[in-house]
């Protein structure tokens, strides 16, 4: 993937010096429940000889699985990001948003099987003023949630090559997203300052069954937490400061630690494997689509 992984997970902002932030990591947050492994389905094929194999064997068939789905779950907070690091000339041009919400019930035909997502989803802003006075204070705060299931029964994939792996099992992704723009006027009514406060926490897990035709086979469950917050980050016309706060929450995001666990179709713990989110996304600081 490209730096779009940023979407998946929706960070900002890690504390460096030049910048007067806030910073604020919680302890709190849990892992979602990804379930057992007793109820994940028996997988055919022989449990992978080592851990290195079985960690592959997880990757292999979750890459090829994340390119099938391509924009059915990976994209859908692909907008985000722009109301996250508005410039201080993109504050004059914010509108008022009413509150919105939604359902999901999606059913994806993908590679012989089905992914079925499910959830919900909301979000919310206060208005623009709509007369800006002089020498005033005001705050602009918008709200995002998400709480999504992708349930993945009888999926084969790569469908036109090899080797192929099937995949039962499901996904979760929960999202709670708060932002509050302070915008301060001077005596001609002009914007002289403006901050940014950005709160983030997001629940993340894969469980699944995978038998590949290579005659390798287990079960995996892997979940994680992620929690944030900055608070009075200066927004500027320049926006050199927000691109190295992404640099550097990328940079927090590859080298925070997750637990994959692997299970013989006994459902006993085979394995216990220390992964990297960079192992398990590929994240890249590379810019892309």
């Amino acid at each position: 993937m490209t730096k779009r992984i940023l979407l998946f997970l929706l960070g900002w902002a890690l504390l460096f010096a030049s910048c007067d932030l806030l910073k604020k990591e919680e302890d709190s947050l849990s892992a979602p429940d990804m379930g057992t492994a007793s109820s994940l389905p028996l997988y055919t094929g022989s449990m992978p000889a080592s851990q290195t194999e079985a960690k592959q064997l997880f990757l292999d068939a979750k890459n090829a699985m994340d390119a099938a789905m391509s924009s059915v779950m990976a994209n859908r907070v692909l907008a985000s990001i722009n109301r996250i690091s508005p410039s201080l000339n993109q504050i004059k041009g914010l509108q008022p948003k009413a509150s919105n919400s939604g359902t999901y019930n999606d059913v994806y035909p993908i590679g012989g099987g089905t992914v079925t997502v499910k959830g919900n989803w909301s979000e919310s802003s206060s208005d623009y003023p709509s007369q800006i006075e002089p020498n005033k204070t005001y705050q602009i705060k918008m709200t995002q949630k998400e709480n999504q299931t992708a349930n993945v029964s009888g999926v084969k994939v790569p469908e036109y090559s090899t080797p192929q792996y099937t995949i039962n099992g499901k996904y979760i992704f929960i999202l709670d997203l708060n932002i509050t723009i302070t915008l301060t006027t001077d005596s001609s009514g002009s914007i002289s300052n403006a901050t940014l406060s950005f709160g983030i926490a997001v629940q993340m897990g894969m469980a699944m069954t995978v038998a590949s035709t290579e005659g390798k086979g287990a079960k995996f469950i892997v979940a994680f937490p992620f929690e944030y917050s900055v608070s009075n980050v200066p927004i500027t016309s320049e926006n050199a400061a927000q691109q190295q706060m992404e640099t550097e929450l990328l940079t927090k995001l590859q080298n925070t630690q997750a637990i994959l666990k692997v299970y013989d179709n006994s459902n006993k713990e085979i394995y216990s494997i220390q992964c990297t989110l960079n192992e398990l996304y590929s994240m890249s600081m590379e810019e892309g689509e």
